[in-house]
């Protein structure tokens, strides 16, 4: 599961907010209220979303150090629109930058993109290596394709949670979901025959009429 770490000082997008809670990431929203104490280091996120004050008398740098000392990646979103903020951000070491308001979608993309620069994901017997493009279950090498790859990639981001088939073409294909094509369903055949030969226990589960469940 992937855990975000939403922090804000005195803004926070409600769309942003509503998107996190209908989407399959895990996240929890802190309001900085002081500069005193900032310790991240015992929270576990995977990545954090960074709203800057609309007041521009805050400083914002001691917190956004604060995130990147934990050496997480960092995403800032900034109400202001001040360039000056910007250059800060990325000589700071975050890892995207965006003026708000901007498209939720282009948020999504950011995340998807950082989440796809992790190396090594762990599920049961499964192991994938996103750097290598490398799968391994009970250390025997899947030997997949490059979408079969992608596809089990999101599995592993996302277990126990159902995967609509609108969300699976989206993250890997970014189109649209169209009912008539099946190649989806080709690819999935391929991953599971190649992720079951040999074991008891299959892992890939079809809900019927929505997608599929890494269980």
């Amino acid at each position: 599961m992937i855990n975000i770490l939403v922090l804000y000082f005195d803004f926070v997008s409600s769309n942003l907010i509503n998107f996190l809670v209908s989407s399959k990431y895990s996240f929890f929203v802190n309001q900085i209220l002081s500069l005193d104490i900032l310790n991240f280091s015992n929270i576990k996120f995977d990545l954090a979303l960074l709203f800057l004050p609309k007041q521009s008398n805050i400083d914002f740098v001691p917190v956004l150090m604060a995130l990147l000392i934990c050496a997480k990646p960092v995403i800032v979103l900034d109400p202001s629109q001040n360039n000056k903020n910007k250059a800060i951000s990325r000589d700071s070491g975050a890892v995207a930058y965006f003026s708000y308001p901007v498209s939720i979608d282009l948020i999504d993309k950011a995340i998807l993109k950082i989440l796809s620069s992790f190396e090594t994901l762990f599920y049961a017997d499964l192991k994938i290596n996103t750097k290598l493009c490398t799968a391994y279950r009970n250390n025997i090498n899947l030997k997949l394709r490059k979408k079969e790859f992608d596809i089990l990639t999101l599995f592993l981001r996302f277990p126990n949670k159902v995967l609509t088939k609108e969300f699976i073409y989206k993250a890997l294909w970014d189109i649209n979901y169209i009912a008539k094509t099946n190649t989806l369903e080709v690819h999935m055949s391929s991953l599971r025959r190649k992720i079951n030969h040999g074991f008891d226990l299959s892992y890939i589960k079809t809900v019927n009429c929505i997608g599929y469940k890494l269980i």
